[in-house]
């Protein structure tokens, strides 16, 4: 499945969830650094739960604690 965070084509296994998305984009920009994340948003600028479902094409945004 395909989603876009921070404007940036994401494959993820159908199912994920916004923490499964997440985890991967920060490890794959990241590499293994411990990055605090202080809000995740859609591309509404609503707050997101780490739990919530994904669908394809959902846009998602991670504010980080040092943006």
């Amino acid at each position: 499945m395909k989603i876009y965070i921070n404007d940036q084509i994401v494959e993820i296994f159908s199912g994920a969830t916004v923490r499964d998305a997440v985890a991967l984009h920060l490890n794959r920009d990241e590499g293994r650094q411990t990055i605090q994340v202080e809000d995740i948003l859609d591309h509404r600028g609503n707050s997101l739960s780490p739990a919530g479902e994904l669908s394809e094409d959902d846009r998602i945004y991670i504010k980080k604690c040092d943006e």
